[in-house]
């Protein structure tokens, strides 16, 4: 045996009573069956080598494995070795013999999440369940989607995604079984419903499955799009709009590279005030202009909810607005300007600095929203521009008058404000220059 194999098998003596040289006896004579045997191809032979096969290697391997007579597995199998290639891949392929409807599927899953059951112990002290059969998945995809060995071998896993993808969908579509909770999972967060935990561990767009929306018909047949439509299903059934959003945001998906029905069908969705709230993210995901159109409305109906309340609508929204206008801030340009070495000489982190981040998002009554895009100021005048956003979303500008206080087209809270942003952002600016010259100094000196 080579001693690249013999470190591998010291390092997992364990065990006092098997001495070092039982274990490394018994290994040999597996690495020696394994290799001289004329019924193993060599594809299977490749698990004994002790280096990290390539994806082609890994799968071919794995294929080959699933196929062949069970003396041959039983032979494989005595490899296990944690540190070898070989475990990883006889487990997948004693699952994969093992899981062979989609009824085991769908009991594995949720045995996993709502007991905590883990039959193939893959779970270790940093897992939680959830990873064990969303590792499977992945594993299996990895196998079935390697082109370069052919179909025929890669049959098997590609029926196994298949079942795994349907069981999926089971939970998924199910309204009952979607809610239930799980054993470990935190209330209002992915982990606290077993439906959740599925959608976000399954169904992948890598799945040929779902590029081809094979699953398209079943999750829009769930869609109880004339209930929405027509208003039938309100805010006041908070878990039937939930579960509607999720089959929406779900069949949106399985139409990215064939889209299935037109826009006049998400338009007549945004028609129910419930569901402004998914039009909006599908929108804003999928770069639609219209969600320009639904941020206003959305904002009106999260105001609503805050019940007024401004600084619990600005928790509410900050997020949306920070992504929705992404990078059009004056604070996020004068960032990205290479000029001002944000990342030249903060590696892009403020969080190391203890500068005041000058605040251009201002948030109203009523509500509407002021965006500062870009200022100049000299002496006591300035000019600013803003996106303003209310019953829709504009470009504003208007002078200021630092001495007076005072905006030429704005007034009130607004122009407070606005005068107050820039203020600020003067002096961000000179303590930031100040910070990037200390730096730069400092990096002089150690150098």
């Amino acid at each position: 045996m080579d001693e690249s194999l013999a470190g591998l098998l010291r390092r997992r003596v364990g065990d006092e009573r098997e001495s070092y040289e039982d274990i490394l006896r018994q290994n040999a004579a597996a690495v020696s069956a394994v290799c001289n045997d004329p019924e193993i191809l060599p594809s299977i032979k490749m698990l004994a080598e002790p280096h990290t096969l390539t994806a082609v290697q890994f799968a071919e391997s794995v294929a080959d494995l699933f196929s062949a007579p069970a003396r041959v597995y039983d032979l494989v199998a005595r490899l296990w070795t944690p540190r070898l290639p070989a475990p990883r891949a006889v487990f997948l392929v004693k699952v994969c013999k093992d899981l062979d409807t989609k009824e085991k599927i769908t009991e594995l899953i949720l045995d996993e999440l709502i007991q905590g059951d883990d039959p193939y112990h893959m779970l270790g002290k940093s897992d939680m369940p959830g990873d064990a059969f969303s590792k499977l998945y992945q594993r299996l995809l990895e196998v079935a989607n390697v082109t370069d060995i052919p179909e025929q071998k890669r049959a098997p896993f590609l029926q196994l995604v298949s079942l795994f993808e349907h069981a999926a969908l089971d939970i998924i579509l199910d309204q009952e079984t979607f809610f239930t909770r799980t054993e470990m999972g935190n209330p209002g967060t992915l982990s606290e419903f077993v439906g959740k935990m599925v959608l976000v561990s399954m169904l992948f767009p890598e799945s040929p499955f779902v590029k081809n929306g094979d699953y398209l018909d079943r999750v829009m047949a769930a869609v109880r799009y004339d209930d929405i439509i027509n208003c039938r299903i309100t805010g006041e059934n908070p878990r039937d709009v939930e579960h509607q959003e999720v089959l929406l945001a779900l069949s949106r998906r399985l139409q990215a590279h064939a889209p299935k029905v037109d826009g006049a069908y998400w338009k007549s969705i945004r028609q129910n005030p419930a569901f402004i709230g998914i039009s909006y993210r599908l929108a804003h995901r999928d770069k639609d202009p219209d969600a320009d159109t639904l941020l206003p409305l959305l904002l009106k109906d999260a105001y609503r909810k805050a019940d007024n309340d401004l600084r619990k609508f600005e928790w509410m929204v900050s997020s949306i607005i920070y992504s929705h206008f992404l990078g059009q801030t004056a604070y996020e340009k004068f960032l990205a300007d290479p000029a001002n070495e944000y990342q030249a000489t903060l590696g892009g982190n403020m969080s190391r600095t203890e500068l005041q981040t000058p605040k251009c998002r201002i948030y109203l009554p009523g509500p509407s929203i002021a965006l500062v895009t870009a200022y100049t100021k000299t002496a006591d005048r300035g000019y600013v521009e803003y996106l303003h956003v209310a019953d829709r979303i504009e470009q504003r500008q208007t002078l200021l008058d630092f001495k007076s206080r005072t905006a030429s087209a704005a007034t009130g809270e607004l122009a407070d404000h606005l005068i107050r942003c820039v203020d600020n952002f003067e002096l961000f600016a000179v303590a930031y220059k100040s910070h990037i010259a200390h730096v730069k100094e400092k990096q002089a000196t150690l150098n």
